[in-house]
């Protein structure tokens, strides 16, 4: 993250045909343990090329995103990244606030950010008094929707058919 506030970030995100297709490799459960995203290690960053294509998230996803990215550039999303200290401070007003609608919770187990909380369905509760369900898919990194979306799908129906 801290890399990402760097006023250079711009330039070092700007060639989108490497930097999404890496940020999304690095990040899923694809890459192979020990060289995956590890928050805690600066050299396993976002920024190194894929390897290959990824075999988990749609082809036609990336190339939309690349277009997209190609097209605005990342300034606006790595402000999103900049403006988080600002965003905490406006937040401290909600600090220890709870979550009492039904809700549920869905994450990769290899998400690398489980490095930094480990979510389990008691840790999540204190915040989500209501949880109603709890899904940590096997094999998948950060994006549950696009690495499998099938599963993702089931689990957000079953969560919906049982409000």
């Amino acid at each position: 993250m801290f890399d990402m506030i760097k006023p250079e970030s711009d330039q070092l995100w700007a060639n989108a045909a490497v930097t999404i297709p890496a940020v999304m490799y690095w990040t899923s459960g694809e890459a192979p343990e020990g060289s995956r995203w590890d928050p805690f290690k600066p050299s396993s960053g976002f920024l190194r090329p894929a390897p290959a294509a990824s075999r988990t998230i749609d082809a036609a996803y990336i190339a939309d995103a690349v277009a997209t990215f190609t097209r605005t550039g990342f300034h606006g999303a790595l402000n999103y990244y900049r403006a988080i200290d600002l965003f905490t401070r406006h937040s401290a007003a909600f600090a220890g606030a709870t979550i009492r609608q039904p809700s549920m919770f869905l994450a990769g187990t290899l998400d690398g950010f489980n490095l930094v909380a480990q979510p389990s369905p008691e840790s999540v509760r204190t915040k989500l008094t209501d949880l109603r369900s709890f899904t940590m898919l096997e094999g998948v990194g950060h994006w549950p929707q696009l690495e499998a979306p099938d599963a993702t799908n089931a689990a957000l129906i079953a969560f919906l058919q049982n409000l």
